[in-house]
């Protein structure tokens, strides 16, 4: 049974989800919808199991419990991973395999929110190509069921107070807590992700089944409430109430506040009890709607509530294929375009397939056998499908290789860039968005340590200085053009130490594998470090603390600073890194391959809007052996900026900040001008008595 007044809280999430997707940055808390979702399911299963089972939940109703579950979930989530197969590698014929393949596998078990967690996945993350992103709230709900039936034979044997106002708020302080605890200490994709902090949201949404049904025998037993206060709770059903908190719930989600999520996500839940709570009995009890909510009811809300699992099932794919074929996907008239095609194909999928197969009626055996087979029939595809890009022609891999360092001749390289086809374009940015920056083989310092997080490479030159380049991927990625801009009768040995992800001062992202830089600072000995990273955002999203002396940023970076000058006579340092929004190879790569030329380039005045905090934090570093590099120069001209070369047909980089081997030669000529500005870098300069420097 559908709820007219549910189906409209229904709509208002799945729109700030679709809407959230599109504009994150005008939609703040659109993502929040999800949540919305939650208390719903929360609700929803109580509510239809006291329906089903007006004798308790027993034993014997699990398994028709999870058959409901299972008949309105699976076949939509199953035809999307079908579509999105076909569609990926027989129409945008391009992508990473072997993460569509784990992707594909994680939706299909509804593992995706613990996969994202394993594989380090951020939700947030809008440049990403993963197809199945979204689908971490199903397998959050799908796990919800597993264990709920064990919750429903508990509380069967519970009065209605303890149920109440024990049971239900034990278990969600503690999912509170363990979710504050994830946050607090840096866990954040768990926190996001995993079901024990999130199964909050679906106890409330029990708890508001038990509220608005008992109101009236918990107000009455309860001796501490006055007659003012019943009085009060028993008007709460009345229509306007829902209105005002209906129109407060919008607000809340689709209305930027100045609030921390967490804060904002608690409103987001309690609104959307509190509109349950207060819904005429007759509106959920007997289907009969007789309520005047102009929010809820409003005719194209129920429209889309009706059509919410189906629009969200299918909206991200609709959403990808979109912005490949879109010249400008940054337009707002290509983000309308593309949110009506979500909405009008969510509808059409809801009226063609959802409901018809809801509607067919058949036995619990039949249905199993028949979405066993089909689940069975996907695997297989999954499994044997091959990767018909797989083999990188050797002309694309010399091309990337040799003329790589051509892209410094301005003179020359449109020649060289000229002499790719469309088809060619593709398999060379194919290879960047596989190759990454493998560009060295391994150190024997990085293999003697044993960590596959780790990146190392020892060069050897004519020179006298040792120097090591540090950091995180991004030391392994700059290499090519520290190396082209030293040239060999610079440097006697020229190491790179790396370990990915890290944010390189104490108290942020991987601070414990910190040490393991130090270490290898302290193995080289170098005369020169030149540091090169990205600044996670850890430290971005931190809001500045006035004076700067007492900025938690500002120490963990003067405390790095520090170690290094102690240990060496100069410091390179990246100020901040190069920063493409919404880049990313795999879509460029098909965007490629379906011969649409797009315009990535931007303004260089992102830069300051999105490091204008971390400008002023270096300026509070007291460092007199610190150079900090600008790298933005390289790829800007005239304050626009962009990730391909000057012809608009090479990549120079494989992701929003990441260079590849073409990207970081382009950097040479800037690192030679800091270097050479400095004159530490000289063939004839000594730093024999760096430690007294």
């Amino acid at each position: 049974m559908k709820y007219r007044e549910l189906q409209g809280l229904r709509g208002i999430a799945i729109l700030a989800v679709v809407l959230y997707h599109l504009w994150p940055v005008l939609f703040l808390n659109g993502f929040m919808g999800v949540d919305m979702f939650f208390v719903l399911s929360g609700f929803l299963m109580i509510e239809t199991t006291f329906n089903h089972e007006s004798d308790g939940f027993k034993c014997a109703n699990i398994v028709p419990f999870w058959y409901r579950r299972i008949r309105r979930i699976v076949p939509l989530a199953i035809l999307n991973v079908f579509a999105t197969w076909i569609i990926v590698l027989y129409k945008l014929s391009v992508t990473n395999l072997p993460d569509l393949k784990k992707d594909a596998i994680c939706a299909l078990s509804f593992s995706t929110n613990i996969c994202n967690i394993y594989y380090s996945k951020n939700y947030f993350d809008m440049s990403s190509i993963d197809y199945f992103k979204h689908y971490w709230s199903l397998g959050v709900e799908i796990q919800f069921y597993l264990i709920v039936p064990g919750l429903f034979l508990i509380l069967r044997h519970l009065s209605t107070k303890m149920t109440l106002f024990c049971v239900l708020p034990f278990l969600i302080t503690a999912s509170i807590l363990f979710q504050t605890y994830l946050f607090a200490n840096d866990h954040s994709q768990i926190a996001f992700f995993l079901l024990p902090s999130r199964l909050w949201q679906f106890c409330i949404g029990i708890g508001a089944f038990y509220v608005r049904r008992y109101k009236n025998e918990i107000v009455m037993d309860v001796n501490f409430v006055n007659s003012g206060f019943r009085r009060v709770l028993s008007s709460v059903q009345q229509w306007l109430i829902t209105e005002l908190i209906a129109i407060l719930l919008v607000f809340s989600l689709f209305v930027p506040a100045l609030c921390d999520v967490g804060w904002m996500m608690l409103v987001i839940v309690f609104l959307t009890a509190c509109v349950i709570i207060s819904l005429p009995m007759n509106t959920l009890d007997t289907g009969k709607s007789k309520s005047r909510t102009l929010t809820l009811s409003n005719p194209l809300l129920l429209v889309l509530g009706n059509a919410s699992y189906a629009i969200y099932v299918f909206h991200w794919m609709i959403q990808h294929i979109v912005s490949v074929i879109s010249l400008n996907f940054d337009l707002f008239e290509s983000k309308l375009c593309c949110f009506y095609t979500v909405i009008a194909i969510g509808i059409l999928v809801h009226f063609i397939i959802e409901k018809p197969l809801l509607s067919v009626t058949h036995t619990k055996s039949s249905f199993c056998i028949v979405v066993s087979t089909v689940y069975a029939a996907l695997l297989l595809l999954i499994f044997i499908t091959n990767d018909k890009n797989e083999i990188i022609p050797p002309s694309i891999e010399a091309f990337y290789n040799h003329q790589a360092p051509s892209i410094l001749n301005t003179s020359t390289w449109a020649s060289v860039a000229s002499s790719l086809n469309s088809d060619s374009a593709t398999k060379l940015a194919l290879y960047t968005g596989r190759h990454h920056c493998h560009f060295y083989d391994k150190s024997d310092y990085v293999k003697s340590l044993n960590d596959a997080g780790l990146v190392g490479a020892e060069l050897r030159g004519s020179g006298n200085l040792s120097i090591l380049v540090t950091g995180n991927s991004h030391a392994e990625c700059a290499l090519p053009g520290i190396k082209a801009a030293l040239g060999q009768n610079s440097y006697r040995e020229l190491n790179m130490f790396g370990t990915t992800g890290l944010t390189p001062f104490p108290g942020f992202r991987h601070a414990t594998r910190l040490q393991v830089l130090m270490d290898a600072v302290d193995h080289y000995a170098p005369d020169v470090i030149i540091l090169m990273f990205k600044y996670q955002d850890d430290v971005l999203n931190v809001p500045l603390t006035y004076p700067l002396t007492d900025d938690p940023i500002v120490k963990g970076m003067q405390s790095t600073i520090d170690f290094l000058s102690n240990r060496t006579g100069k410091v390179f340092i990246n100020g901040d890194h190069f920063q493409i929004a919404d880049f990313n190879i795999w879509k460029f790569t098909q965007a490629t391959s379906l011969h649409v030329r797009k315009d990535y380039s931007f303004y260089e005045k992102y830069r300051d809007q999105i490091f204008s905090d971390l400008h002023t934090r270096w300026q509070a570093v007291d460092c007199p052996k610190c150079v900090i590099i600008n790298m933005w120069p390289a790829f800007c001209l005239n304050n626009r900026c962009s990730p391909l070369d000057s012809t608009q047909t090479v990549p120079l980089f494989w992701d929003d900040n990441h260079v590849n081997l073409f990207g970081s030669y382009l950097m040479a000529p800037l690192f030679k001008m800091y270097f050479q500005n400095d004159n530490s870098t000289s063939p004839h300069h000594d730093y024999a008595n760096k430690q007294n420097d």
